[in-house]
């Protein structure tokens, strides 16, 4: 350390090379937010809150939630069977237990569809009785699978390090084996769980992949259909943001104007529904509608697809 720094008034070597890492780091998350606030103002956000948003946020919680729980509870215990157990092929599998990062949540989501849907060997095999993966349930099962070893790595370094003494001694006064270890391993190893709960739910709601695929249009959906179907790069920056009680840019009407011909050309709305934007006096209106339309004509569809197998 140099005297300057032990005076305290500039940081050593170290100090200074992290707060240089950490502002690069921080560099895109910077420009999406000056964007997000320097931007032009319209009125696309505030349609979009009458029309999808909520769906995207239902949905948004509901795949973090399932993929948090499902991960937190695999990776749990089996930390703790790897950390506290012995059983044979236990070195071999600490490491094979975190393969699942591996594989990439999009891929998983194809494979379990395609064993899950009809005419699928576990659909053949259970008559039917196994559900097809799809919806948020669907996307946030795959999240969990792929993602679990966030949580497994930290639970088994946890457990590992833990003194076995408040264990054995909640065993030496009655507690059960699920007891004594709620009650003594569990609540230690909080923090580490947490950390690894956190990184699950961030890499489970930034995915686009996965919930397109499945048909669960989170967050990431809308911010990639405001910025490539809408055409607007502040719209998407704004729904990035943490708050979305922002209003979005204006757009140029002559793009949406052509965006919105070819919505109606290559998607195949009908009259009433083709009559219905052109109603629309507001072209930024006219183009929301237009993907709300294609939206509730696809999940229709799917639907129907399933009652008919």
């Amino acid at each position: 350390m140099t005297p300057a720094s032990q005076g305290g008034r500039l940081p050593d070597r170290a100090t200074a090379l992290a707060i240089l890492a950490a502002l690069v780091c921080a560099a895109p998350v910077f420009a999406v937010a000056w964007i997000a606030v320097t931007g032009e103002t319209g009125d696309y956000l505030a349609h979009l809150a009458r029309t999808r948003l909520p769906v995207y946020l239902v949905n948004s919680a509901l795949v973090a939630a399932i993929a948090a729980g499902g991960a937190g509870l695999i990776g749990t215990v089996l930390g703790w069977l790897v950390a506290r157990t012995e059983f044979p092929g236990r070195a071999l599998f600490s490491w094979v237990l975190i393969l699942p990062l591996a594989v990439p949540a999009y891929v998983a989501a194809y494979a379990w569809l395609d064993l899950s849907q009809a005419g699928g060997p576990l659909h053949a095999a259970t008559a039917g009785l196994f559900p097809t993966v799809r919806g948020a349930w669907g996307a946030g099962l795959m999240f969990a699978l792929v993602l679990y070893p966030y949580v497994y790595l930290l639970a088994r370094d946890t457990f590992t390090g833990q003194s076995a003494d408040a264990y054995n001694a909640a065993r030496t006064l009655g507690a059960g084996p699920f007891s004594a270890f709620a009650r003594t391993s569990l609540p230690m190893a909080r923090p580490a769980l947490a950390a690894g709960l956190a990184l699950v739910m961030m890499e489970s709601l930034a995915d686009y992949g996965t919930v397109s695929y499945l048909g669960a249009p989170t967050l990431s959906i809308g911010l990639v259909r405001a910025w490539s179907g809408a055409g607007s790069l502040v719209d998407a920056a704004r729904r990035n943001q943490p708050g979305l009680e922002v209003e979005v840019p204006s757009i140029d009407p002559d793009h949406l104007d052509t965006s919105i011909w070819r919505l109606i050309t290559f998607s195949g709305l009908g009259p009433l529904d083709t009559a219905a934007l052109l109603r629309a006096t507001d072209p930024i209106t006219r183009s929301a509608s237009a993907c709300t339309i294609i939206d509730e004509r696809r999940e229709l569809l799917d639907a129907l697809g399933d009652n008919d197998r």
